[in-house]
């Protein structure tokens, strides 16, 4: 009989789980073992490890640095992610679309639908968008929810996007919880740059 030998991932690409990913400082009354994904702009004994990992030693805090690749089960959220320029959530399902000439398409109208009725509940979890050009003033605006695009009655913001060199990823997402029946739509701040000639966007959620 032929022998296989069954591949074993590296301990650089699974880690063990962690407690959470979006503290920014030690929560305080930690047990030696415990993990976190430490958040963006930690500070304390955290300061400049955004994104590695923080394990508690009982005295002090052990950090592995982010890889690309690394896959890594947080524990408050019962969710698998994985490490691809950002922590994204892994195998989660996907709205992907792009604006071509945001700024005329902005003169047409601030708010563009991208999904007209949500055919059952959904609670989105990342947000990326990503400009094909570095702009003189940002992009801002909401990722929003309404009971129609026609009335826009019950308008609620799902999250902003603000992008830093005109791109933005965003996972803390407290209000990503998305009822069936409801339009999600882009909603514009201010009017795009005009070198600015597609933006893409997105948006990583699961069903309910």
């Amino acid at each position: 009989m032929t022998n296989y030998q069954v591949p074993v991932l590296s301990k650089h690409v699974w880690q063990a789980p962690v407690l959470d990913k979006d503290l920014t400082a030690p929560p305080g009354g930690e047990s030696k073992g415990d993990r976190y994904i430490v958040g963006s702009g930690a500070s304390g004994d955290w300061s400049g490890q955004d994104g590695n990992i923080a394990q508690y030693n009982g005295s002090g805090w052990d950090f592995t640095a982010k890889k690309e690749g690394m896959f890594c089960y947080i524990m408050d959220e019962n969710k698998l992610y994985w490490y691809v320029s950002s922590w994204r959530l892994y195998g989660g399902r996907h709205l992907r679309f792009t604006i071509i000439d945001p700024a005329s398409a902005y003169d047409i109208d601030s708010e563009i639908c991208i999904v007209p009725k949500t055919p059952a509940a959904l609670t989105i979890t990342n947000l990326e968008v990503t400009c094909d050009a570095d702009p003189a003033t940002e992009v801002q605006g909401d990722l929003k929810c309404a009971d129609d695009f026609i009335s826009l009655a019950n308008a609620a913001v799902i999250n902003d996007f603000d992008t830093t060199n005109g791109a933005r990823s965003d996972s803390s997402i407290s209000s990503g919880s998305v009822a069936a029946g409801k339009c999600i739509y882009v909603s514009f701040d201010s009017k795009p740059d005009t070198n600015i000639k597609q933006i893409s966007f997105d948006v990583s959620y699961d069903p309910d």
